[in-house]
């Protein structure tokens, strides 16, 4: 038994693709890596979570806070490390 039908039914309810056959993702997605950066002086997490380049910006925020295991009141500090997606070229 397998939870397909949960996963399905949770992607179309937050717009996501369901495919009907497996495939690899197209080129805009492949190129998608995680970058480690170092929190400077004056930035912010919103900041931050702007330069994420997720396919969906409604899900940036969670992206960052999950990458980051942080919770969304918890403050960051500069020279702390922090993972954010980005373009691969």
């Amino acid at each position: 038994m397998t939870n397909f039908n949960d996963v399905k039914k949770f992607m179309e309810t937050f717009g996501q693709e369901v495919k009907a056959n497996a495939e690899l993702p197209n080129d805009k997605i492949v190129q998608l890596r995680i970058k480690l950066i170092e929190v400077e002086k004056n930035d912010t997490i919103n900041k931050l979570i702007e330069q994420m380049e997720v396919t969906n910006s409604y899900f940036r925020k969670d992206w960052f806070y999950l990458l980051n295991n942080l919770t969304p009141n918890e403050p960051i500090h500069p020279k702390q490390k922090l993972k954010i997606v980005s373009r691969h070229y």
